[in-house]
């Protein structure tokens, strides 16, 4: 049997260490790093087959370099991978701030945006728990995935930012703030002579009671579930807009919410709005127009809850309740602006 080929030792490169310091980097390396972990794994399947081709080898045609070099180039992968996982590690540690200062700034804007506090739509909240989750992972120390959980929380508050853009976009209407303005002219064109009436708006969740041109009274107010849109049937939530009448005023007992005011919802116009959207499609079938539009008591939740009414607390529907009679106009708009500061 020939000796040992000379220049370089016959027993091959222990690779066991090299083993563990791949293992550790390929555990270690995060989602930006894919193609460095792909290099390292290639790398230590071409060091595992030297090996397995060195051992069924005859001893003396064994050859120990190759095998050495392999398992060298598995470290050198390794330490590659190592040092782009700290790299990575640094940058998310010093992206973190502005990546959880944009998230909670939008989401911010979506919860100032909603207008009337209290409880959040399934949206913002999933946007505000991601965002806890993503402050507590970086108390940790991951900034990455503290990082990725911003992102998400991010992506949330944006989806909860559109859908608040689309409920604002009939807001900007010139068409319905013409036709706002107009109903509001009316109303203080009809009661020149001191009479009562009501002004609702909507969007500034406020209704004001006026004497003539003189408001005499202000109250903070909720709406229907979908109080911002237009009521077009029943079942939908919304509150109407238009220019009613109180038809009957309800005192403890006659009602579940403490007072009521009833209106003459629908009046002439709902109808013919209603109709026109049956013809359109707009509407499901075996819809009506909708009834018993209130104002009344149980108010104060700080959310939107009714099925359509308007709803004050307590003890403003006691003080609003001698305010107003039989008869008394309401107009309910979109949105309108402020005649005199109540006195």
């Amino acid at each position: 049997r020939p000796p040992p080929p000379p220049g370089r030792p016959a027993e091959p490169f222990e690779p066991q260490a090299s083993r563990r310091v791949a293992t550790r980097a390929l555990a270690g390396l995060g989602p930006l790093e894919t193609d460095l972990a792909a290099e390292l794994r290639a790398a230590l399947e071409r060091a595992e087959s030297a090996s397995r081709r060195y051992a069924a080898e005859r001893w003396w045609r064994r050859e120990a370099a190759p095998v050495e070099d392999a398992w060298l180039e598995v470290e050198a992968a390794a330490g590659r991978g190592a040092q782009a996982r700290r790299e990575s590690r640094r940058m998310a540690r010093e992206d973190w701030p502005r990546a959880e200062a944009e998230a909670a700034a939008v989401l911010a804007g979506a919860r100032l945006r909603r207008v009337l506090p209290g409880e959040p739509d399934a949206a913002e909240a999933r946007a505000a728990s991601w965002l806890g989750a993503a402050r507590r992972q970086a108390a940790r120390g991951r900034f990455e995935q503290a990082i990725e959980l911003a992102a998400r929380s991010l992506a949330e508050s944006e989806t909860v930012e559109r859908s608040w853009q689309a409920e604002l976009a009939r807001f900007r209407d010139p068409a319905l703030m013409k036709l706002w303005e107009r109903w509001t002219r009316e109303a203080f064109a009809a009661a020149q002579r001191s009479a009562r009436h009501l002004i609702v708006d909507k969007m500034n969740r406020r209704l004001t009671v006026y004497s003539g041109s003189r408001s005499v009274a202000e109250f903070d107010i909720e709406l229907g579930r979908n109080g911002l849109e237009r009521k077009l049937h029943s079942g939908d939530r919304a509150t109407p807009e238009g220019r009613y009448r109180i038809t009957e005023l309800r005192g403890p007992g006659a009602t579940r919410y403490h007072r009521a005011l009833m209106l003459d919802y629908p009046n002439a116009d709902d109808v013919r709005r209603f109709q026109a959207a049956r013809r359109a499609g707009q509407v499901p079938a075996g819809s009506t127009p909708g009834g018993l539009i209130e104002i009344h008591g149980m108010g104060g939740a700080g959310r939107d809850w009714t099925d359509g009414c308007v709803a004050l607390r307590n003890r403003d529907m006691d003080r609003l309740f001698r305010l107003v009679e039989v008869g008394t106009p309401v107009t309910i708009v979109g949105t309108h602006e402020r005649r005199q500061a109540a006195g």
